[in-house]
């Protein structure tokens, strides 16, 4: 029977329109990914190396979908400036996991013009992560929303239990899938604001992403009444994603992409160490070096995914200076590791 509360009914239509427009993104292999502001302008970010282990609960449905406790790491996220934690959420890429444990968008203090979306947070972070573990983005498979607090999830999960498979197999959780007639409750979870974060992280990083669709939610079944319940979705390439067709390259050529895709990869890690490694004044004295570097030497250019990257890393250790010598220039990679080579910095190998 058709649920005829106006929260549940809402978060439906929203989450019809979402995965409307994941689908025609995914038809237009065309477009292009949505780039917005860089998280560490105006964001703290604190890195901690720990797995979720949220209870018996939790790991039990993590080995349902093959995931171990292994290769995690925690990352807080606060307003610049400001104490308290904005989000704090665990990412494996190795594994191809997000799993969110705490998000107050309120704690956001920034200009509303400044702001990032969740969405661009969890995904800027779990491209940082998937770089520095030389990880693919599109291994990318479940988005987990722990301990779930927000009064309308909670009334839609409610609502929508009519509408989801029951247990089976002794399986921990109740899935929601789309298509048929009975979908009503897969579309209300991803239209609800735990579920609507998700499903734009795919539609504007598409691409990056590797073309995924949302297969089911599933939501576990809980221990009782007292805890809050925790749902995940469940990420599968979609096959009408991008049209297949025959490469111009010879083989030659695709071995060279191949080879200059995985430099790329290296270099992006070896400058995400360097500038961990260095201390605020230590930064601020490399970012000098470097702008003063390029009235002096010509720049030897490389990759330029790696040229962007470097200037990227580089904006969000000086903001101030983004708008003057660092946009007048093309940065490059091997100048910046020389400069700090120069500079008594010593380098991970």
């Amino acid at each position: 029977m058709p649920s005829s509360n106006p929260i549940y009914l809402q978060a439906e239509a929203k989450g019809r329109l979402l995965f409307q427009r994941l689908y025609q993104r995914l038809q237009n292999s065309a477009t292009s990914d949505v780039v917005r502001g860089n998280l560490d302008i105006n964001y703290d970010v604190e890195r901690l190396s720990c797995p979720p282990d949220h209870g018996p609960e939790v790991v039990n449905a993590l080995e349902t979908e093959d995931i171990d406790l292994e290769g995690w790491c925690s990352v807080a996220v606060k307003s610049r400036g400001f104490p308290e934690e904005l989000y704090s959420n665990f990412f494996c890429p190795a594994q191809g996991s997000i799993f969110c444990a705490f998000n107050d968008k309120t704690n956001d203090y920034n200009d509303p013009e400044d702001r990032l979306h969740w969405s661009e947070i969890v995904f800027q972070i779990y491209e940082m992560e998937a770089a520095r573990a030389l990880q693919p983005l599109k291994f990318l498979r479940t988005v987990w929303r722990f301990c779930i607090v927000n009064p309308d999830t909670d009334t839609i999960l409610g609502q929508a239990k009519s509408f989801g498979n029951p247990m089976d197999e002794g399986l921990p959780y109740t899935e929601y899938h789309p298509g048929g007639d009975n979908d009503s409750g897969f579309f209300a979870l991803l239209g609800c604001p735990n579920g609507s974060g998700v499903v734009r992280m795919l539609t504007d990083h598409c691409s990056a992403l590797g073309h995924k669709t949302i297969t089911s939610v599933r939501v576990l079944n809980s221990l009782g009444s007292l805890f809050p319940t925790t749902m995940y979705f469940v990420l599968a390439d979609c096959d009408i994603a991008a049209p297949i067709t025959k490469s111009k390259r010879s083989l030659a050529g695709q071995r060279r992409q191949a080879n200059a895709t995985k430099t790329t990869t290296l270099a992006k890690c070896r400058v995400l160490c360097l500038l961990e490694m260095l201390s605020g004044g230590q930064r601020a004295r490399f970012v000098h070096a470097v702008s003063d570097r390029f009235f002096m030497s010509a720049v030897t250019l490389l990759a330029k995914q790696v040229e962007v990257f470097v200037m990227d890393q580089l904006c969000k250790c000086c903001p101030r200076r983004q708008n003057r010598t660092l946009h007048l220039h093309v940065v490059s990679l091997g100048i910046c590791l020389q400069v700090a080579e120069q500079s008594g910095i010593r380098l991970n190998s």
